[in-house]
């Protein structure tokens, strides 16, 4: 191979700048982009590590929490069954407190990352007071109720009410395996 002449060394370094240039403008925004993306991502790491931290600081709360909850918290046996007792705990209850009942449906189960659940879309009618009761009755921990949809409008004469509600009853999941508590 022969040796290259000064006006070829030179043109070889102008194509050597070049291709360093032309690959800086295409590369350059990239990096960038890719530092961003990169520096953003540690950002909401760090923030997740520092909400993480704070619930493992108060893990004997949150052990505790769950140990009551896996003791006390039923398991859905059968759908069918269970609507059925539910609804009449509920008939009953309502009855109980004054309500009358003027509409009643059973709803589909469902089933969430965390629990099961059988639900009841139900209108009454009757005294606003024995309906905050009866509300405020429900919905204590240990039975497991929910009352995600409630819409209440005045009937003849005030004070009473006409309500319609959604009451869901919460169950563990049978197929979630209960960990030991330490």
């Amino acid at each position: 191979m022969r040796a290259l002449t000064p006006s070829e060394q030179r043109l070889v370094f102008i194509l050597a700048g070049v291709l360093f240039i032309v690959a800086n403008v295409i590369f350059l925004p990239m990096l960038s982009r890719r530092q961003t993306s990169v520096s953003r991502d540690i950002s909401q790491l760090r923030a997740e590590s520092l909400g993480a931290s704070g619930w493992l600081n108060n893990i004997e709360y949150w052990r505790a929490r769950d140990a009551w909850l896996n003791q006390n918290q039923p398991v859905l046996g059968s759908v069918g069954d269970a609507s059925v007792t539910f609804l009449e705990s509920l008939q009953t209850s309502l009855r109980g407190a004054g309500l009358t009942i003027t509409d009643q449906s059973l709803l589909s189960s469902e089933s969430s990352e965390l629990s099961d659940s059988i639900g009841a879309r139900i209108t009454v009618k009757g005294q606003l007071v024995d309906l905050a009761k009866w509300l405020a009755s429900m919905q204590i921990p240990e039975q497991f109720i929910q009352v995600p949809e409630i819409q209440i409008r005045s009937d003849d004469p005030p004070p009473a009410v006409i309500c319609s509600l959604t009451v869901r009853k919460l169950y563990r999941q049978s197929r979630t395996p209960v960990p030991p508590s330490p």
